[in-house]
């Protein structure tokens, strides 16, 4: 079909079928708009609105900019380019999710286009002028890539641009590697390095791979020596990043540790559904709710029968194979990259343990693998045949998993359907029938929440606020009064006495009033609104010395505070007259 083309020609012509299939697969995903992590990152990240933050970018946490309660506990990732991405969509998009979504879109075509390269690079090195056939499979494998379901949560969501940046950076780096080593410029290894380094500023991930590039020099035969040569810089720059991460946001936090024996299990069973969903990507889930296991019978699932016959054909092949070598550096790759989020399952925070974007970078090592294992099969005229029949299913399945994505509502029905018994996707779902007014809904998520997790503070608040929103002030104040019973955290617990005073004030019962206000000003919620609240109440319950005090003290904190004014005026001329 392009026997006429030059080898160029050829290549472009397969880059253009690849972004056109990508593309046309994705199409749509920039109508979506904004969910879970993307709201902290673009809309309220001040970093990402002047170039002046960017010392303060390299010098904090990922999460440093964030003062709201969106996230629990002192997060210590540590990825600038991400915020200096989204410093330059933010230049072009404002808040427009629109650009966003294309700029993810487009990081993707540019690594199918990489996995291309990187492929073509290694085919040709392997059969001297067999270019016209090789280009096949390096365009197989780069569509493979493209159209894997796993690739769909990287991206249609925005906030995983982390995830795109880094295997586009790291793919950079490798391919110029891989040139500058069948004899190309040296200028292109320096550049390599470079890009290498931006890589590891992306996300730690890329710190784990660097021997990648050792093991690359002994697959291609060189002596131990050398191949140590030319990784050295890779393995030297991983080092010193580590070394400034570590300076800048501390070692990796140990949370949520288990028993040996556990962990143990847990890798397994997170092992078995990483492969699982790598050679079988289909029924994919919004969220993995992760539970540790403590026995064997607790593994003995499906996914870990597809490690077992996975990990038997695997070593079928390498025993079989000429090209052993070529395997087992892309089965490294693949390990390599899936060995932070398997074996860090002791310390992550929260359900999320288990994320199909985590397959990310594995996906192009695997479609690279799959590459070189249909050499033989293309052969035999087979190769189209078996792209179409592969291909087909994952573009469907992807475009299908886009559809999940385009709003928090889709995206939180679809995660309480794949975790039925999951506290968060349930409660999450009560927060967004809440904002769409679909309150019996909402109340509904709630009350599912609370059956799985009788203990959760928050549910119970957003319950009360829903209540309150539907004149049902009884039942509010009730679900505020466990709110505060439960709460952990001793300012959202005034917070939550603040509320219920200002409710009790609206029942007419200032004495009850009161109490809570009181427990709310100790909580440190002192601000002049709540002072006027705790005066208004004091009066009412006819202790006027102290709700002069109390109205005293809101117009110190806030002179122009009208309502203040207002009920301390009334109360100097009639003693009783505080009311607002």
């Amino acid at each position: 079909m392009f026997s006429n083309l030059s080898g160029a020609r050829r290549a472009a012509v397969f880059l253009m079928i690849i972004a056109l299939v990508t593309v046309a697969v994705y199409y749509g995903v920039w109508s979506g708009g904004f969910l879970r992590d993307d709201f902290p990152v673009i809309t309220e990240n001040p970093w990402i609105t002047s170039p002046s933050y960017i010392p303060e970018i390299f010098s904090s946490s990922l999460w440093g900019f964030y003062k709201g309660d969106f996230i629990t506990g002192e997060s210590n990732y540590y990825r600038p380019v991400m915020h200096l991405l989204l410093m330059g969509s933010y230049a072009l998009f404002k808040a427009s999710p629109a650009g966003y979504h294309a700029v993810n879109l487009l990081f993707h075509v540019l690594n199918a286009f990489l996995v291309f390269f990187i492929a073509s690079a290694l085919l040709n090195a392997k059969e001297k002028g067999a270019q016209s056939r090789s280009y096949l499979l390096p365009f197989s494998a780069a569509l493979f890539f493209s159209l894997h379901p796993a690739s769909a949560e990287p991206v249609v969501w925005i906030a995983a641009i982390g995830e795109l940046s880094f295997t586009l950076f790291f793919m950079a780096a490798f391919y110029l590697f891989v040139l500058n080593g069948q004899g190309s410029s040296s200028l292109l290894y320096a550049l390599s390095i470079a890009i290498y380094i931006v890589a590891l500023f992306s996300k730690e991930t890329a710190t784990v791979l660097a021997p990648l590039f050792f093991f690359y020099g002994l697959m291609e035969g060189r002596p131990l020596v050398q191949a140590l040569k030319r990784g050295a810089p890779y393995l030297a720059a991983a080092f010193v990043f580590v070394f400034i991460r570590s300076s800048i946001v501390g070692p990796l936090n140990a949370e949520h540790a288990m028993g040996g024996f556990q962990y143990l299990l847990s890798v397994v069973t997170l092992s078995a559904q990483y492969v699982e969903k790598l050679v079988f990507p289909f029924g994919i889930k919004l969220y993995y709710p992760f539970h540790a296991s403590s026995s064997f019978s607790d593994i003995v699932t499906r996914e870990l029968g597809v490690l077992v016959v996975a990990a038997a054909a695997v070593a079928v092949w390498v025993w079989k194979s000429s090209m052993r070598r070529t395997v087992l550096f892309f089965l490294l790759w693949i390990a390599m990259a899936l060995a932070p989020p398997i074996l860090m399952v002791k310390y992550i925070q929260g359900e999320w343990v288990f994320a199909s974007r985590y397959l990310y970078f594995s996906t192009a090592g695997f479609s690279m693998l799959l590459a070189f294992g249909l050499r033989r099969v293309s052969e035999k005229g087979a190769s189209v045949l078996l792209l179409v029949v592969a291909l087909l299913p994952f573009a469907f399945e992807s475009a299908r998993a886009k559809g999940f994505w385009i709003d928090e509502f889709s995206f939180w029905k679809k995660a309480a359907s794949d975790a039925p018994m999951s506290p968060t996707t349930h409660a999450s779902l009560g927060v967004v029938y809440a904002e769409k007014k679909m309150y019996a809904e909402a109340i509904r998520e709630y009350e599912a929440t609370i059956k799985i997790a009788p203990d959760s503070a928050g549910v119970y608040s957003n319950l009360g606020v829903v209540y309150y929103k539907t004149k049902e002030t009884d039942k509010a104040i009730l679900m505020f009064e466990k709110a505060v019973a439960l709460s952990k955290d001793a300012s959202r617990a005034g917070a939550l006495h603040a509320r219920l005073g200002a409710m009790y004030l609206e029942k007419g019962l200032p004495e009850k009033a009161v109490l809570h206000l009181e427990q709310a000003v100790a909580a440190g919620q002192g601000d002049a609104s709540l002072y006027n609240f705790l005066g208004v109440a004091l009066a009412g319950s006819g202790q006027y010395q102290r709700a002069y005090a109390a109205f005293s003290e809101a117009l110190k904190i806030d002179p122009q505070n009208a309502m203040a004014k207002k009920n301390l005026d009334r109360l100097s001329k009639g003693g009783t007259g505080a009311g607002e």
